[in-house]
């Protein structure tokens, strides 16, 4: 399965001036999160989560030279082929982290001991002297568990098993994975092998839990502290809060002043661009009339939570798209 969920190209060109290249150690704050997956009430209960915690950082260093398909670094930085797609399942991102384009991202469809060759065209976020990070994708299997430490309901198929879904609202499909305990293991609807999916950065699940009794499980991994751009594109999107901390709709970023750069204001739902923050199992919606969040009763919404772990539905009402600019973490030290 493809999920093509990569940034998408920004307008501006950005100057970056050119610097010393090299390649160096880095470290994240290493976390866990509780993921909370609400019991259903009658019948089948939604719940959007997402890893937000993320994997080690496998390279960093500055860029030597960028073009539309490649990104280049000082010779011999990489091991050649470490970062190649596999059966063509992108397992590898790289991120711009300094500059005007930091927190743009893209898949690694293959690497030389030189450089890398993406899927976008990143050169709009970066220029040479640009630093970045490469890490692994999380995994199916990492997130949930190879056999299923995350606790849903297994079984021999989708009918039976919790249902877990991959929504791609760039390609408007969805793909739905369930875990089978007679394998033991993670498949899609055609009963082909799910453990080894990629969970892109901005890719939250929606989780449809068939069981009475509510899940709680625990994701552990490296906090991501730098900023975060994340597609939004026109219909139903299903968006991964990648901050280790949450955020509330008033530090957001979601709303920009332009719907270029941000959601579509309106002066109800039925006009805006509508977020969809799921409490407990069941969905509300939230927009931005112009001056501030509200929900649907034009109550103030500014400080509800984004949580961390946790996914939020957006729905796009204009054609075009946008990328939502999350923002830094700041990691507080204690002597």
């Amino acid at each position: 399965m493809k999920h093509n969920l990569s940034l998408l190209v920004g307008a501006a060109l950005l100057g970056l001036a050119s610097g010393a290249v090299a390649a160096t150690a880095v470290t994240d704050p290493v976390g866990y999160i509780t993921i909370d997956v609400a019991a259903k009430p009658a019948g089948a209960t939604i719940t959007p989560i997402a890893p937000t915690l993320v994997n080690k950082v496998d390279f960093a260093g500055a860029v030597t030279a960028i073009n539309p398909t490649t990104i280049s670094f000082a010779a011999g930085s990489l091991t050649a082929g470490a970062f190649n797609a596999v059966a063509g399942v992108n397992k590898y991102y790289v991120e711009i982290t300094s500059g005007p384009g930091e927190g743009a991202w893209t898949n690694i469809t293959a690497n030389t001991a030189d450089g890398i060759t993406v899927a976008d065209d990143m050169a709009p976020f970066a220029a040479a002297g640009a630093t970045v990070k490469i890490r692994a994708h999380v995994t199916v299997d990492q997130f949930l568990g190879a056999s299923n430490t995350a606790g849903l309901v297994g079984g021999g198929d989708s009918g039976l098993a919790d249902e877990v879904f991959f929504v791609d609202a760039s390609a408007g499909t969805t793909t739905s994975i369930f875990f089978d305990p007679s394998a033991p293991g993670w498949f899609d609807a055609d009963f082909n092998a799910a453990g080894g999916l990629p969970i892109e950065p901005q890719q939250g699940l929606l989780v449809k839990h068939k069981n009475a009794t509510p899940v709680k499980f625990t994701a552990v991994g490296h906090v991501k502290t730098g900023k975060t751009l994340l597609g939004v594109y026109s219909g139903l999107n299903v968006v991964s809060v990648p901050r280790a901390t949450g955020v509330t709709f008033a530090d957001s970023g979601l709303f920009s002043g332009s719907n270029a750069t941000g959601v579509n204001p309106g002066d109800d739902g039925g006009v805006a661009d509508e977020v969809f923050v799921y409490n407990n199992g069941t969905p509300i919606s939230y927009f931005n009339d112009g001056t501030g969040w509200v929900d649907a009763d034009f109550a103030p919404a500014g400080t509800v939570n984004l949580k961390e772990g946790s996914a939020v539905v957006i729905k796009r009402k204009i054609a075009t798209a946008f990328n939502w600019a999350v923002p830094k973490v700041t990691i507080s030290e204690t002597p």
